[in-house]
């Protein structure tokens, strides 16, 4: 089944160095279609803290219990290979909104969460484990600290998500330590982590990954977290509520409104073999991405009504600019680990009217004309270096950030009515 979303990234950065050490990092399903007030999130609660979760199955039926983690619950993994005795590295991590879910739609609403990374050292993942021990990141704790290799070849982390609370007894708010947080019936609840692994004993000799992650909340509902959540945040700029219409018009100028970033897990390579359908994207000032809009982009006078005629005094129209990847970036991985920023600019330049809209597998204007659709670049992580040939650990998912442009049309009267325009553009996601 395709799914729409209207309404979020990954971007990594790998510095070489010339030692043995190999640091590696890459996302995990964990973070995309939670629900946020699961109780399957609970491997903060177990009786000895000093003592790491337990890892108990695939997925969150998996879990029976507090205490326990499973592969729906790990946002992330990483290690630290062919370690030399002394070999040490660093872990860092941020969240822009405190370590919060928040409510794209109104950000009064949050749901505080923890992350625990589960880190392990032995002579290989995949191996025995020597020693184990967790580590906890929130809102109030440190947000970094180092590991020693000490002697052993291998320290590899698993980083699980934590949401502690309990439903209050009219099941729309969660108690977290005595104090409230209600929840919105939303399903546009984001938050942004990113994970940085930093060694002088390493190449590459860092790592980092922002890790977007999407959250809802329905009352009554049964709670299952969304297998096939589409992350995407939108970011308006100031210039979005202050276009100056006579300047831009007579200057013909793009003028960068908001950015947009997209983010669609797959899975690893095995997953990724029998998905063949990129995710495809455009811009439209229709709410529904099968049906052209009436009138292309237009900027109208708050006066203008349902039936009130357009005319060059109350109106004026614009287009819609971003860049894109080519279908064939979309449909072939780009491997991330060990080869630096990924600087390829984006090589398709689209632009769109307003009155775009699907039919079958195209994009079609009012005109009956054929558009381009934005596409997002495929890439791979590596998580572990493993030992275990039946095992695969590299992740693919789909990535695009856009800046999204506006270009005014001339003016065609020097006469407009003063006051404010507005107008509402979409963005369409289309993916299985």
């Amino acid at each position: 089944m395709r799914r729409i979303a209207i309404v979020f990234a990954l971007l990594s950065v790998f510095i070489s160095g010339a030692f043995s050490a190999k640091l590696y990092l890459g996302p995990m399903k964990g973070s995309f279609g939670v629900y946020l007030a699961s109780d399957k999130y609970r491997a903060d609660d177990r009786p000895d803290k000093e003592k790491s979760p337990i890892h108990v199955g695939p997925s969150l039926s998996s879990i029976t219990g507090h205490g326990q983690y499973c592969d729906e619950s790990m946002v992330a993994g990483g290690s630290f290979d062919e370690a030399s005795a002394g070999d040490s590295f660093e872990i860092s991590v941020s969240c822009p909104t405190g370590f919060n879910f928040v409510s794209q739609s109104n950000n009064a609403f949050v749901r505080p969460f923890e992350l625990i990374f589960v880190v392990n050292k032995g002579s290989a993942h995949g191996g025995t484990v020597a020693e184990s021990k967790p580590y906890t990141i929130s809102g109030s704790s440190s947000n970094r600290f180092t590991l020693d290799s000490e002697g052993y070849n291998a320290v590899w982390f698993d980083v699980i998500l934590v949401m502690k609370g309990d439903l209050s007894s009219d099941g729309n708010s969660l108690i977290i330590d005595g104090k409230s947080y209600p929840l919105a019936d939303s399903d546009d609840y984001t938050a942004t982590v990113t994970i940085t692994m930093k060694s002088e004993d390493a190449n590459p000799g860092i790592l980092s990954i922002s890790i977007p992650f999407s959250g809802y909340f329905e009352s009554n509902s049964a709670g299952k977290k969304e297998p096939n959540a589409m992350n995407v945040s939108i970011s308006t700029s100031p210039a979005a509520s202050n276009l100056d219409i006579k300047t831009l018009a007579a200057e013909q100028k793009a003028t960068k409104v908001a950015d947009i970033e997209m983010y669609y897990f797959i899975g690893t390579d095995d997953e990724a073999s029998v998905h063949k359908f990129h995710p495809r994207m455009f811009l439209s000032s229709s709410n529904d991405p099968y049906v052209g809009a009436e009138n292309e982009f237009e900027l109208l006078h708050t006066s203008v009504g349902y039936d009130t005629p357009h005319t060059s005094y109350n109106s004026i129209g614009y287009i819609v600019s971003t860049r894109s990847y080519s279908k064939t970036d979309a449909e072939i991985p780009f491997d991330i680990v060990g080869k630096g920023v990924d600087n390829t600019p984006m090589p398709n330049f689209v632009v769109y009217h307003g009155d775009e809209y699907v039919a079958g597998e195209e994009l079609k204007n009012s005109k009956g004309g054929t558009e381009e659709f934005i596409y997002p670049r495929r890439y791979k992580a590596t998580a572990y270096k493993d030992i275990n040939p039946n095992y695969n650990f590299n992740y693919n998912y789909y990535y695009w950030k856009g800046d999204i442009y506006v270009t005014l049309d001339p003016m065609s009267s020097d006469i407009m009515y003063s006051g404010i325009y507005r107008d509402t553009i979409y963005f369409h996601v289309i993916y299985d």
